[in-house]
């Protein structure tokens, strides 16, 4: 579809999954499209030598730790417990 003469793309917006999503954002940068991605907050996209054309409108995961951060500085507390699952996004 891209290789087409008569298509011309603008954008890709997608809610690909993280993997799916990085070839995405890697193939997208030889056609100089930009990538919108609306589900995946994952930091490894944010590297922009290797996703330089690659554009995320949900909050990162950095985002969220500051607003962590802020609740347990507002409730004083000093103690805490978090599940989370272990994997690439989350150990980056």
């Amino acid at each position: 579809m891209m290789n087409r003469s008569s298509l011309s793309l603008g954008v890709i917006f997608t809610d690909a999954c993280q993997t799916v999503l990085s070839y995405i954002s890697e193939t997208a940068t030889y056609f100089r499209l930009p990538v919108i991605s609306f589900t995946d907050s994952d930091l490894s996209l944010l590297a922009k030598d290797r996703y330089p054309y690659f554009y995320h409108i949900v909050p990162s995961d950095h985002a969220h730790n500051l607003v962590r951060k802020q609740l347990l500085q507002y409730f004083n507390w000093t103690r805490f417990g978090l599940i989370y699952q272990h994997g690439s996004k989350y150990t980056l």
